[in-house]
């Protein structure tokens, strides 16, 4: 089944929910307007982000910190590990977050599908 667009997942740069209680955050508010499972990875901590799950990638002693709505956060945090990237920050949340950063050229989306 897919979600909007034919997209079965998004990630975002952020968190999905600020703390344990579950209060939403960017990724949770997407997950119901879009009803798709989201997955937040966010580059620091935030305080009461006590759930997010640290993920370290590469050689970085610095963790990509996880959390996710419509799927479990541990599930999130495997794929997160494994995305595409040499570095910390996956390739696909890197250049979102320079799109987002910068601005598309004219000859990019903002919308990146990868099937």
């Amino acid at each position: 089944m897919h979600g909007v667009l034919g997209v079965d997942l998004l990630v975002v740069g952020g968190y999905a929910d600020l703390d344990p209680g579950g209060r939403p955050g960017l990724g949770a508010r997407a997950h119901t307007g879009l009803g798709i499972p989201v997955i937040g990875g966010a580059k620091s901590a935030f305080r009461t982000a006590t759930h997010a799950i640290p993920v370290r990638r590469g050689t970085s002693a610095r963790p990509v910190f996880v959390t996710a709505a419509g799927m479990r956060a541990t599930d999130a945090a495997d794929l997160v590990q494994n995305m595409a990237g040499r570095f910390r920050i996956p390739d696909a949340l890197r250049r979102a977050d320079t799109l987002a950063r910068t601005g598309p050229s004219n000859k990019e989306g903002l919308l990146v599908v990868f099937e």
